[in-house]
């Protein structure tokens, strides 16, 4: 629809597609309207021409194509379709074709649905209709525009009287991408033969009115020469014939006062029609069902009755005494709902008087005249003589003429402001007056005259004003004016005078204003006495001059927005134009307004980025500029948006330039705004630069090369446009002074703007005048330094550009779009800003884009007294906080506590905390808005109330005394068993199997009796039972026969409890990840997938922003359900985000449901449950801040209903219940489970599963050493060993090939008989008597194989290798016991045949830990580790006192060749290692810090390699220095120090089984050392280590020597100083490490006498002999500063100076300075400098410029005695494998080597990706091979390991890694793989070799992101891997496609793939270093087939 482009939204594309005419957009409205596809539906149609309608009606279709198409079959009229690139087109209608008028013209379409236009962003084959759409096909072009509405004025139009027509039309703005209606002016309104234009708003008024008809009103715009302005329109019209005009009033009344009953009908003023006569009026005033008459209303009209119901009487005295006197008697009514002819008397009935006179005819034949008087009266008696009578009949008495004062009376009543006039209580009570005397027979005349007298004086005030007049434009804001106000009475009048509404006082006898700018309203009123109300109203324009006029605005407008704009966020509106505008003009927004908007685009960016594929949007790069625009004014950084860099996108130039001009335009400004440097493009991408953007800007100028060039239009070239040419303007305004292209075309566009403004100052565009294209062109001008106010070139008829941009102004802020409309938000977006652009140019500030003048400096917070993480036990803390920052500013930190504000007190702040986790924020702002803040987390830990682990074992206890026969059900049974068996809890023997056959036994009958069910509507029995089993390890597959999953595999079973049979089947099921059975024919299946689906779907609130939490019911959350839904959905956390959404929200809701005593309603069960879900979810109920509430934390509350003996009470006041006890001893389970890192409670993959006894059950042999002897069956088998086989001694033996599970039950807490199992060369032995002491001794595995080639397991051990070593081999892997750890009380020993020199490590949990190595039994055992490794003879030894998988491996050192100097030289070092652990065993606390490799840095000791390890983990810890031992005291660590257990414990440490007798800061560690820090109760004699007194002062660690370690990260000249204090040490060693900085060594102080220094850096080491004497040279001396060896003028000075020499080719090896530059530096004595392993090397040395060789001899001595007695003393020689210089000068020294040839460079991949550090440990030997080889390479520099790979990248490693030739004849014919494209020939080869396919016949999708299946059917094909192999467990294979099934199977068992935790995970996307580790593993696979195949 062409009128989407009228706000320039069309790009160049879109403006080609218009001339084709295409039936779709590119463009669409926000939330367009589209119709589920519901078949053929009924529409309107009609098709109009360029110059009148074709045809019209009613048309079938399902979408719009197919109506037009059958509409116009049936028609007979041509259709034109042609096909095209963008869909089918309509090309000509009835003959009529595109680009009739030569222009941008075609056929269009549009739908009106539901009274509102659609502009489709579809084609017409692609818009489905909905019935009674009405669809407009029309001839139009960039003009044409639809009618919105046509509205009519009267509704009901009267024949030959006046009406307008009002017509709107539908405008499509670009930028808030949106309809917009304004006022349709200049079309033509047809009626009949009369049309009319409608004037700028849009009405067209015919001031004659047409004749009475039914009419067709059409709107139309028809042009001679163009298409149409507007797509006409028609309305059907009805022209009513006018009523009859009334000639003429009168006053009316009913009475029955001759009855004392007043009126029944009160004086009113009447209007009467031309032939209308008494009769007709009276019964239209009355009605005729309340009148009875005789004759008609046309002839003898006689009123006989009137409809009244008043029965209480009082004639009149007068009357009563004549009828008394005729002796009449008053009678009643005949009828009492009437009143008329002879009731009372027989002389009764109605008359009538005009003007006080009874006429002689009656009221048919009255005409009334123009105020008459007509008074309809009720005779009592008399026939008229009670009345009165008149001069022919004289009545009773003389009545008063009441004509005159039932007239006024009249008047009143009449009146629309009757009850106002009535407010006044002085009028009120002369009009009761009046009625008083109106209705009285007997009043006088003179007090009826004087009742009129005062009724008349109630008349409106007179008002004189003089000084004003209405309409009147000032220039000045003071006005004075006078009001004068009379009336007919002698009172006072004093006027109200309101200007704006606000009134203003007289002052000096005259009324001042100050009028606002724009349009001011003065009303003035005046009341008199009467209550009678004048006024006048006068509206006066103020119009100030410009410059004032638009500060003041401006400052409005920035008001408004702040106010209308609360909530800024991501977008047009709303967003980051008006954050931009008050961030420019610096105005004052609220705390947190910019940090608002900033959090909305972070949420936003992250959304949008995701789902675009790294953009935030496809197509338009507009909007990444925008936002940059934003966030650079306010000083946040665009380069990191929720990790997203929003420049990244701007430099693939195509994405740029899809938008046409618009793209590089705002891509300018975002770049150019802070100068932001531009990212490099990614590969295959065209490169964004400055220099391009400018140049498609000026390429893109309107006509160019044409003498009318100038200006910017929509596309590049086109037509100039207003708002486009400004918006260029602004972008090229930079490079105006620069760049002479740029000025020249700047220059043509302000010619053309002036030339194109119109006579107001404004400018029309696409037929519209709007404040936006001002907007624009005043920010242009300002940007290029012109004055929208002052310069003539934009001034026309004294209308300034920025006048006319002002007159769209709203007074209370604001601008209008148009004139005539309201405030438009865009509009008010792009004023405001250009109004800062204006007022930022007046005043001489940056332009508005020209953020350069941001200050995006945050403050510095120093905070002493506080350290993050802190436990501290006292409530009272202070601490203090200073803040500085990149100004003189004074800046005042805000403190809170826990979110309140705490105040500073005497330079400190102090605080109280509350019990559990405290939040400290310190917040501190700029005056620039920049914010920076510290947040400390302070944990004040008070005693517990009770320990929940104590509290556990009290209740497991409880449990197994109370439950002592468990049971299938809810009490007493399942729950109760699953709480022991979770806990690994002893019970007693048999306990287990007792439950297991109650279980069996009800199964049995349960099922037979519910048809295969254990409940005919719970499937929760189903599920329960599973988790009871499952935890005691047996299967709940095959109970009593039955398969007890299979009920659950039915969806519909499920789901017949509501939400809780979902949730407890999903916990069932994950309990083991137990594959769902196969749903019986005709049932639903269930799956994982519709499980979750159900949850979430029946999420409280869902898609609201009450949304959270879960119910059983629908309605409110509930806590119970809620968290057992989480706990059900917690496996699914972190790989489905709609579940994490849905938990947070949860999460949320629990904590704010949370009481204020940490509980949830009076129960404990809530509570129960909520520490269930947070545990799984891996949150802590104890420590999380917001599940504590006033220091009650979810975990106190459910502990604060534990029993005193044990157990839980329902609540509190209760007794113990049973469901209770089950729920919280559970939730302490779950708990326990967590804290201790365990499997959380439903995830039961660590149960060791229990074969039920029968034929797989090996009873003992008898005897008291019994031998049992697997068979080779590989069956697996169990063997019971009980109590009473304690002093027996067992031997196992087990087939070394077997792959079964041997398994035992031993006994627990029961002395075991020595057992020994042998399998092949693995041997265990348990001694005898010991016990196992923790975990389930049922079901015990046996040295039961694992896969030791699993890569898989080979990527967990490399995960503990240490640095420098790899791994070599896996060589056994094995289990004990089961994946659940078993503990016992003495050491069992492990034993591996044959592999001395091996090294050892365990598993659990899925985390590898590596097992210490001694050098002996008793060093081991002295370490106190609960397992460590040892060599003995042949064998590698494990000693363990845990059951769990063993490892034992091999590593070796990696050997790293010299890489020659290079900016540090020298060969590298393997890293070096140390390991440290830190435990409390002693106290049963367990490890603080298990055994870890860690690497050392130069210089560790014990004392900084601990602070190193506990500050990394956040432990907590206390020390003191002691001045006493020179050293640190380690006084506690994580919460336990010296004598909290007793008057002799605190900490100790060994090294290497050595417990030093000195400080531990003293103790320097070495390569390969072992720290050990242990607690101890008795001074060391729980360690084995006997106390030997106090620490001495000798050691490793001498005051005598001095260690100085260089930091690794210094940038700059690093000092150091070699003091007199200094001089008197034996050795001061300096550790350089190998950095770029120079290290200046300092030698002023001791020049005289130096001390012995050696300096090593790397593989050189200098050393200074004690006593040597500085002789001449500045004492400031460089130290090996590294040269680069491979700088050309180096390496040409060595080269030159060896012409002489035999040997052509020169090696740089090292290259270091000494000394300094400017002049030679020489001591007394030589120095020694040692370069390691470089005896094959030569030497020489650099001074001035020249290179001299210095000459190797045979020994010290001989080089010392030839250069004997020379003033520089230089020689050198080998010793050993190092090579020795012997010098007394400093200078620069190089090594090298000769040779015919050079040496090799090894391969190092961080020369080769400079992101080498971000590739995993697991991907780095593949990538370095495959890019050795060439197979892969990187991007930039960059490798990118994590960014996922496309199919044309993976297939182009393939074809490299299988050697396939590309250089073969082309096959492929896929239309998006060109022989261009860069991966054709991979592609081509590969589809040659089989190996690949396309999606369809001719297409590849070569971008799109490869997956894990298709990669491994990719991989499976070509290298022709036949099926087989045994393929591990994969538990996802229902989520692989069938097509990849077979593959993914087969790649598994070739273990060229891998997945995790055995899912195979195949829609993920595949990474480039996962594809290079599998494309690596394919190499092998291919190479070590042929291997294979070729051996004999």
């Amino acid at each position: 629809m062409l009128s989407k482009m009228h706000r320039k939204a069309m790009s160049s594309l879109m403006s080609l597609v218009m001339v084709l005419s295409v039936l779709f957009t590119a463009i669409a409205p926000a939330n367009p309207i589209f119709a589920a596809n519901q078949g053929p539906v009924s529409v309107g149609l009609h098709i109009e021409g360029p110059q009148g309608l074709i045809h019209e009606g009613v048309a079938e279709g399902s979408n719009a194509l197919e109506a037009l198409q059958a509409d116009l079959r049936q028609a007979q009229i041509q259709l034109d379709i042609t096909n095209s690139a963008y869909g089918p087109y309509v090309s000509g209608i009835n003959g009529i074709h595109a680009g009739l008028y030569n222009g941008y013209d075609g056929w269009n379409f549009a739908v009106k649905r539901q009274g509102q236009w659609i502009i489709p962003a579809v084609g017409m084959d692609q818009f489905e209709l909905e019935s009674n759409d009405q669809v407009s096909v029309y001839y139009g072009d960039f003009n044409t525009q639809l009618v919105q509405s046509i509205s009519i004025q009267p509704g009901d139009v009267k024949a030959n009287q006046p009406f307008s027509v009002t017509v709107t039309k539908s405008t499509y703005d670009w930028s808030s991408n949106q309809l917009i209606n304004s006022p349709a002016s200049g079309v033509k309104v047809t009626v009949g033969g009369t049309a009319v234009v409608t004037n700028p708003n849009g009405i067209a008024a015919f001031d004659k009115g047409v004749s009475a008809g039914n009419y067709s009103l059409e709107v139309t715009d028809y042009q001679a020469t163009a298409a149409p302005g507007i797509v006409r329109a028609t309305q059907p019209l009805t022209v009513n014939t006018a009523p009859a005009i009334p000639v003429g009033n009168l006053t009316l009344s009913v009475e029955k006062f001759t009855l004392g009953q007043g009126y029944s009908k009160e004086p009113v003023k009447v209007p009467f029609y031309e032939g209308e006569n008494g009769a007709a009026v009276l019964t239209r005033v009355l009605g005729e069902d309340n009148i009875q008459h005789t004759g008609s209303t046309e002839e003898r009209f006689y009123l006989s009755k009137v409809k009244d119901a008043s029965s209480q009487v009082n004639v009149p005295n007068y009357i009563k005494e004549q009828m008394d006197a005729d002796g009449v008697q008053l009678g009643t009514k005949n009828n009492e709902q009437w009143l008329g002819e002879f009731d009372y008397t027989p002389m009764s009935g109605w008359m009538y008087a005009v003007n006080n006179v009874f006429p002689s005819v009656g009221m048919s034949d009255y005409i009334p005249h123009d105020g008459d008087v007509v008074r309809t009266q009720f005779t009592v008696y008399g026939f008229g003589a009670s009345l009165g009578g008149d001069e022919w009949s004289p009545g009773f008495i003389q009545t008063a003429n009441k004509d005159a004062l039932t007239a006024r009376i009249a008047e009143i009543n009449s009146d629309p402001n009757k009850a106002a006039i009535l407010s006044n209580a002085v009028v009120k009570s002369l009009y009761d007056q009046a009625y008083s005397l109106l209705t009285n027979m007997e009043s006088k005349q003179e007090d009826v005259d004087s009742a009129l007298a005062s009724l008349n004086g109630n008349v409106k005030p007179t008002l004189k004003v003089t000084g004003l007049t209405d309409k009147q434009e000032v220039s000045q804001a003071n006005i004075s004016f006078n009001v004068e106000a009379t009336d007919n009475t002698s009172s006072v009048i004093t006027p109200e005078v309101k200007l704006n509404g606000t009134v203003i006082s007289k002052t000096a006898g005259a009324y001042n204003a100050v009028l606002n700018l724009g349009v001011n309203t003065i009303a003035i009123t005046a009341k008199g006495v009467f209550g009678n109300t004048a006024e006048q109203i006068f509206t006066i324009t103020y119009k100030a001059s410009a410059a004032s006029n638009a500060k003041e605005q401006l400052n409005k407008n920035l008001a408004y927005i702040l106010k209308t704009v609360d909530k800024p966020k991501f977008g047009t509106g709303g967003g980051e134009w008006s954050v931009l505008s008050l961030a420019r003009a610096n105005y004052s927004v609220p705390d947190g307004y910019y940090q608002s908007y900033y959090d909305n685009v972070v949420s936003t960016v992250k959304d949008k980025m995701i789902a675009n594929a790294g953009v935030l949007d496809k197509s338009k790069g507009t909007e990444h500029s925008r936002v940059i625009l934003g966030l650079t004014s306010i000083g946040k950084e665009p380069k990191d948006v929720g990790g997203y860099d929003l420049l990244q996108a701007l430099s693939d130039y195509d994405y740029v330039i899809k938008q046409g001009m618009n793209g590089p335009i705002f891509a300018l400004l975002a770049f150019d705004s802070k100068n932001y440097a531009i990212p490099s493009a990614a590969e295959g991408k065209v490169q964004t630069t400055r220099d391009k953007l400018i140049k498609y800007l000026i390429d893109g100028e309107s006509n160019k090369g044409n003498a009318d060039q100038g200006g910017w239009g929509l596309s590049p070239g086109g037509k100039p446009d207003v708002d486009i040419t400004g918006m260029t303007m602004q972008a090229l305004a930079p490079y105006a002074q620069s760049n002479e292209d740029v000025k020249a075309a700047i220059a043509r566009a302000v010619n053309w703007l002036s030339k194109s403004q119109n006579s107001e100052g404004s400018y029309t565009s696409f037929g519209s005048t709007s404040s936006e294209s001002l907007s624009q062109v005043v920010t242009a001008l300002s940007a290029v330094g012109i004055d929208s106010r002052s310069d003539t070139r934009f001034i026309k008829n004294g209308n300034s550009a920025l006048d006319a941009l002002m007159s769209f102004a709203v007074a209370d802020g604001g601008f209008k779009h148009v004139k005539t409309g309201k405030v438009d938000a865009m509009a008010t977006d792009q004023g405001t800003y250009a109004l800062v652009a204006y007022d930022r140019f007046v005043n001489g500030s940056n332009r508005l884009y020209d953020m350069t003048d941001v200050d995006t400096e945050k403050p510095t917070i120093t905070v002493t007294g506080l350290t993050n993480n802190q436990e501290v036990s006292e409530p009272n803390l202070s601490f203090s906080v200073s803040v500085t920052d990149n100004s003189a500013e004074v800046i005042a930190p805000e403190v809170k506590l826990n979110g309140t504000v705490t105040p500073k007190v005497a330079d400190k702040y102090s605080v109280v905390l509350n019990v559990g986790a405290n939040t400290i924020t310190v917040t501190a702002t700029d005056s620039s808005g920049n914010s920076a803040e510290q947040s400390f987390t302070i944990t004040y830990k008070v005693s517990s109330v009770s320990n929940p682990k104590q509290l556990l074992n009290k209740n497991l206890a409880y449990i197994v005394k109370t439950v002592d026969k468990p049971v299938f059900g809810t009490g007493d049974g399942d729950w109760s068993v699953l709480s022991l068996a979770r806990a690994n809890y002893s019970v007693p023997e048999g306990y287990y199997q007792f439950y297991y056959n109650n279980v069996e036994q009800e199964v049995k009958e349960l099922m037979a009796e519910n048809s295969g069910v254990l409940d005919k509507s719970k499937g929760t029995e189903h599920s329960r039972a599973i988790l009871g089993l499952t935890s005691i390890g047996k299967n709940p597959r095959e109970v009593a026969g039955y398969d007890l999953t299979q009920a659950l595999s039915d969806y519909d079973y499920v789901i017949k409890q509501g939400i809780n049979g979902p949730i407890f089947a999903l916990i069932a099921f994950d309990t083991k990840k137990l594959n769902i059975p196969v749903v019986p024919a005709g049932k639903n299946q269930v799956t994982r997938k519709n499980l979750i689906d159900y949850i979430l779907e029946k999420e409280v609130s869902k898609g609201t922003a009450n949304a959270g939490g879960w119910a059983l019911i629908p309605g409110k959350a509930d806590v119970d359900i809620t968290s057992m839904a989480l706990q059900s959905l917690a496996p699914y956390y972190s790989t489905r985000p709609d579940v994490k959404s849905a938990g947070e929200r949860a999460i949320a809701w629990l904590a704010k449901t949370q009481g204020s005593d940490g509980g949830f309603g009076e129960s404990s069960e809530s509570i129960a449950q909520v520490i269930t879900a947070l545990t799984a979810l891996g949150i802590d109920p104890n420590t999380d801040e917001r599940f504590i509430k006033n220091g009650k934390s979810a975990l106190d509350a459910l502990m604060s209903f534990a029993a005193e003996d044990g157990g839980f009470k329902h609540i509190k006041s209760g007794a113990v219940d049973g469901m209770a006890t089950d729920q919280g001893t559970y939730a302490l389970v779950a708990y326990d489970r967590f804290v201790n890192g365990n499997n959380r409670l439903y995830d039961m993959t660590d149960v060791v599963d229990v074969p039920t006894p029968g034929d797989n059950e090996l009873p003992l042999p008898s005897g008291d050493q019994p031998k049992i002897v697997i068979p080779s069956d590989n069956k697996d088998y169990i063997i019971p060993v009980t109590s009473a086989d304690a002093n027996k001694e067992l031997t196992i033996e087990i087939p070394s090939n077997s792959n079964s599970k041997i398994q035992v039950n031993l006994p627990s807490n029961s002395s075991l008989p020595h057992i020994a199992a042998v399998k092949g060369n693995i041997s265990m032995v348990i001694p005898k008597g010991a016990q196992i002491v923790s975990g389930d001794s049922s079901g015990l595995e046996l040295i039961t194989t694992n896969d030791a080639a699993s890569s898989a397991l080979k990527d967990k051990i490399n995960t503990i290798i240490a640095n420098g070593k790899k791994l070599d081999t896996v060589h056994q892997a094995i289990t004990l016991g089961g994946t659940n750890r078993v503990e016992f009380n003495q050491f069992v020993t492990l034993t591996f045949t044959g592999m001395q020199g091996k090294e050892a490590a365990f598993i659990e949990n899925g985390t590898p830990h590596a097992i210490q190595k001694f050098a002996s039994d008793e060093a081991g055992q002295a370490s106190g580790n609960n397992e460590y490794a040892y060599d003995s003879g042949n064998d590698l030894i494990v000693k363990t006192k845990h059951f769990t998988d063993f490892i034992a491996y091999a590593s070796s050192t990696v050997e790293i060749p010299p890489i020659g100097g290079g900016g540090g030289g020298g060969i590298p070092q393997p890293t070096k290692h140390a390991t440290i652990s830190v435990d409390k065993r002693t106290i049963s606390k367990g490890d603080v810090i298990s055994a870890t490799s860690v690497e050392l840095q130069s210089g560790d000791t014990a004392w900084s390699l601990l602070k190193r390890a506990l500050d990394s983990r956040g432990i907590s810890y206390e020390y003191e220095w002691s001045e006493k031992y020179d050293s640190v005291y380690v006084q506690s660590i994580a919460g336990d120090g010296e004598f909290d257990h007793g008057s002799n414990s605190g900490w100790m440490y060994n090294v290497n089984g050595d417990y030093p007798n000195f400080g531990a800061s003293k103790y320097t560690l070495q390569d390969g050392d072992s720290l050990q820090w242990r607690y101890t109760t008795n001074l060391g004699e729980d360690l084995g280590q006997k106390y030997t007194g106090d620490p001495v002062q000798t050691g490793k660690s001498s005051d005598k020597k001095t260690v100085i370690d260089v930091p690794a990260t210094i940038t700059e000249n690093y000092n150091v100083n070699i003091t007199k204090e200094l001089k008197d040490k034996e050795l001061i060693t300096i550790n350089i490490p190998n950095v770029k900085a120079k290290v200046i060594l300092n030698l002023d102080e001791v020049k005289d006498n130096i001390p012995m220094i050696t300096a090593i850096k790397g593989d050189i080491t200098v050393s200074i002999n004690k006593g040597t004497v500085l002789k001449s040279g500045e004492p400031s001396v460089e130290l090996l500063t590294s040269l680069n060896t491979d700088d050309t003028n180096l390496q040409n000075l060595v080269k030159g100076s060896l012409k002489s020499a035999k040997t052509k080719i020169v090696k740089l090896a090292y290259a270091f300075a000494m000394g300094n530059a400017d002049q030679s530096v020489i001591f007394d004595k030589p120095l020694t400098f040692v370069i390691k392993g470089a005896k094959d090397q030569s030497v020489g040395f650099i001074e001035g410029n020249t290179f001299t060789p210095i000459e190797v001899y045979e020994s010290d001595a001989k080089g010392a005695e030839a250069t004997k007695g020379n003033e520089k003393i230089t020689y050198a020689f080998v010793k050993d494998k190092d090579l020795i210089i012997k010098t007394n000068h400093f200078t620069n020294f190089v090594s090298y080597s000769v040779s015919q040839q050079e040496t090799v460079k090894p391969f190092d991949l961080k020369n080769l990706y400079a992101d080498t550090q971000l590739i995993s440990n697991w991907a780095m030997e593949a990538i370095t091979e495959a890019s050795q080889k060439a197979f892969i390479d990187g991007s930039n520099g960059k490798f990118n390991p994590q960014a996922t790979i496309t199919r044309a990248e993976f297939t182009k490693i393939l074809v490299s890694i299988l050697g396939i030739d590309v250089k073969t004849s082309s096959i492929i014919n896929f239309k998006d793989v060109s022989q261009k494209d860069w991966f054709y020939p991979y592609v081509n080869a590969a589809y040659k070799e089989g190996f690949i396919t396309g999606f369809t016949n001719d297409q590849f999708n070569p971008d799109e992101k490869l997956t894990r299946e298709q990669m491994a059917v990719i991989i499976v094909k070509a290298l022709g891997i036949q099926a087989g192999g045994q393929t591990p467990a994969i538990e996802d294979l229902d989520q692989v496609s069938d097509w990849a099934k077979a593959d993914v199977q087969t790649i598994m068992a070739r273990q060229l793939m891998s997945g995790w935790d055995n899912r195979f995970q195949p829609s993920n996307e595949v990474t480039r270093e996962m594809a290079a580790v599998v494309a690596m593993r394919a190499y092998h696979y291919k190479n070590d087939a042929q291997k294979e195949t070729t051996q004999p």
